[in-house]
């Protein structure tokens, strides 16, 4: 190309700048930012431009304007980095940091329910904790998130209660005698009866031989709940008593009591005479879609991908053969079994449940009711795919016809849309064995390593009576149950309480108060303090919302200068920014922040009283839009563009309401001010109230009341 020729003093000085730049290039690095602050200055004429090119390097004089020096943060500043959240890692045992494979991008598959009845608060409890997880990880740390979770619709749960189900509609299409049925309930009873004294004789025994304490924890664990299902069948026994006293009611009425008794009859006797498959899918069907609505009431977003079992056959077949083909599992008279024994050579078995002492009872649960467990070779292996019998859903495989295993099911569909190695698994608590730890074992299996996933969550248990609720001992609230109201719970053997309605918004409070992957009790009283918190935010957001309809008058018209006092605020808002943020990176707590947000309500409070006229709005301001902000992150009204709290869950015209009434109490408060400036008598006050009281608030009250309701006296 052609040569460009610059005088000897200009070539040196173009290199000396050209050295300036790189210089500055390599100032630019973090560690020259934190420890060697450069002193060079920056040249403001660029030698590659073309017009120096063409005419030369223009270099900047003596004269020439220079950028002031700016200096780095000194080196024990804060970071400027988000801080890295700790998390209960139940693989681990204790609370680590969590760092994503893949930078910002976490890869997270939650296990979704097995539809086989109405979600309950048990549910509630584990997807509402999930749900607010995943929004501290978006929206306050900035994570993104993939979320896959499933939905279980083939499963030994699903096919009994479908069945009988199915069953017992046809029982009652038949219109049997009353006589009828109070005689095939006993008979079933009888049944039911015996099948309870053997399990409990058996236990029994067990515990007497048994001289290790964890194992016997676990026996008497067993025993205490076969006690407790025992009362279900005492309630049979005493329904049919009545009705065959002529006290019961019509038939109705008793299968509405012994229902089941009746199901569990005559799946016994016709059950393997169900053929159609559709009766299964639309079970799974019907209660799919009523859990979605339950999650939609609740405010749980839904994940990115919603996986159903019966849509991954293929996937599941070949993912079994593959461990097969890996060693890990065996054909044994048409279903297949993982090798617990085979396995554990080169691998760790149970790593989330390693110290639990008794886990048969729990892997016999896992396997399920249906489970013939024929050529087993040890009674810990569990199976990946199982013969199909008369009266279950059945797919075609190399092993004949059957239908996947339970555990086999989330590993393959987690595979398929999150690879090798997840991120993060959640689930409740009471998955974490057999589920989650075969889970593992298998995905470990089939890709021959170490490690499938890196964090496992685990919600806590829910327990009502200081018994974990549950659908099998039927000590459960549903949660359409428990937003409408009106079921009873019991406080004690003789009392019970009626609950009223609670709001979507109370229940979301009710599992904030509680940390997410600790134990929770549930009782009216729990619920009772959910209300009491929602009233004082509702409270202090009406409130300032009341201030913010006159704040440009209010700013334009006050002094702003800040005093003592506002300063003080101030510096509280700032702490208890940094209080949350320390509390949501400890592991979500979200019992902290609640609390700390309760606790700068209460500062703003105080500070408006002791200010009186002269509160500065735009400090209040700042402070509900803070708590707003993380009351919004974590799922309250985060639909809603003005503060949370402000409107009602109801629906209707709320706003509208709520507006006109905020004005009215506005203008009354202006009189009241006007009033304490000029030093009015009692009775004036007392008269301006009564004026208010007649005028705007009467026309609210009786709009209002024409809508079921009515202003308090």
């Amino acid at each position: 190309g052609a040569r460009i020729h610059l005088p000897l003093t200009k070539c040196f000085l173009a290199a000396l700048c050209v050295l300036t730049t790189r210089s500055g290039a390599h100032a630019s690095s973090p560690e020259r930012h934190l420890n060697a602050p450069r002193k060079g200055r920056f040249v403001k004429t660029s030698l590659l431009s073309s017009g120096n090119l063409r005419g030369g390097a223009r270099m900047a004089d003596s004269s020439a304007p220079e950028r002031p020096a700016w200096l780095p943060a000194v080196e024990g500043s804060p970071p400027l980095l988000r801080p890295t959240p700790m998390v209960a890692n139940t693989l681990s045992g204790t609370k680590v940091e969590f760092r994503p494979r893949e930078g910002n991008t976490i890869r997270w598959y939650i296990c979704g329910p097995t539809v086989y009845d109405s979600s309950h608060l048990g549910h509630a409890r584990t997807y509402v904790a999930f749900d607010m997880i995943r929004r501290i990880l978006e929206s306050f740390f900035g994570y993104d998130i993939f979320c896959v979770m499933n939905v279980t619709d083939v499963d030994d749960k699903i096919i009994l209660r479908a069945r009988r189900n199915h069953l017992l509609a046809e029982y009652r299409a038949a219109s049997p005698a009353l006589a009828q049925v109070v005689s095939d309930g006993k008979e079933e009873l009888v049944n039911a009866q015996a099948s309870y004294h053997a399990k409990v004789a058996k236990l029994e025994a067990g515990l007497a031989a048994e001289t290790r304490s964890g194992m016997r924890q676990g026996i008497q664990e067993e025993l205490d709940t076969a006690h407790y299902k025992h009362r279900l069948v005492v309630g049979y026994e005493k329904a049919l008593q009545e009705a065959e006293a002529g006290a019961g009611g019509d038939v109705d009425a008793l299968l509405g009591k012994v229902g089941d008794l009746i199901a569990a009859r005559l799946d016994d006797a016709k059950g393997a005479e169900v053929r159609d498959q559709g009766i299964f899918r639309a079970h799974a069907a019907h209660y799919e879609k009523e859990y979605l609505e339950d999650m939609k009431l609740l405010g749980v977003r839904v994940p990115d991908v919603l996986t159903r079992v019966t849509e991954f056959m293929p996937q599941i077949v070949k993912y079994i053969e593959k461990i097969i083909e890996n060693g890990f599992a065996y054909e044994a008279q048409g279903s297949v079994y993982f090798d617990i024994r085979e396995f554990s050579k080169t691998h760790g078995y149970r790593k989330l449940s390693w110290n639990a002492a008794s886990v048969l009872a729990a892997m016999a649960e896992g396997e399920g009711a249906l489970a013939s467990n024929e050529g087993k070779k040890s009674e810990m292996d569990f199976a990946l795919w199982k013969k199909s019998k008369g009266g279950e859903p059945s797919w075609e495989s190399p092993w004949g016809g059957g239908r996947p295993g339970w555990h086999i099911e989330c590993s393959v569909m987690a595979s398929e849309l999150l690879g090798d190695v997840l991120d993060v698994h959640g689930g409740g608590i009471d998955l974490c064995f057999p589920h989650h730890d075969n889970e593992l074992a298998q995905a470990e299996a089939y890709y021959g390593h170490q490690q499938w996933v890196n964090y496992f969550l685990h919600s806590g248990h829910l327990y009502i009576g200081y018994q974990k609720m549950s659908k099998s001992l039927k000590n459960f609230f549903t949660i359409r149950e428990v937003l409408k109201g009106g079921s009873e719970m019991k406080i004690s053997e003789e009392e019970s309480v009626t609950l009223p309605p609670y709001s979507a918004r109370q229940m979301r409070l009710l599992f904030m108060m509680h940390q997410w992957d600790q134990p929770m009790y549930f009782s009216k009283d729990t619920l009772d303090v959910a209300v009491g918190k929602e009233k004082t935010f509702k409270d202090f957001f009406g409130m300032v919302k009341a201030l913010a309809r006159d704040d440009l008058e209010s700013v334009a018209n006050k002094v702003q200068a800040w005093g003592p006092d506002d300063v003080a605020l101030n510096k509280r808002v700032e702490e208890t920014q940094i209080a949350i943020t320390a509390a949501l990176t400890d592991n979500f707590n979200t019992p902290m922040a609640l609390l700390k947000m309760q606790e700068l309500v209460s500062a703003v409070n105080v500070y408006i009283t002791a200010a009186g006229p002269d509160a500065k709005f735009l400090l209040i301001n700042k402070a509900a839009c803070y708590i707003g902000k993380i009351f919004k992150t974590l799922g309250i009204d985060d639909d809603c563009s003005a503060f949370p709290f402000v409107t009602s869950q109801g629906g209707g015209d709320d706003e509208e309401v709520l507006g006109a009434t905020l004005d009215a109490l506005c203008a009354f408060r202006d009189e009241v001010r006007k009033g304490a400036r000029g030093k009015e008598t009692p009775e004036w006050f007392t008269a301006k109230a009564a004026e208010c009281r007649a005028g705007t608030l009467a026309d609210l009250d009786a709009k209002v009341a024409g809508e079921g309701g009515g202003l308090p006296p």
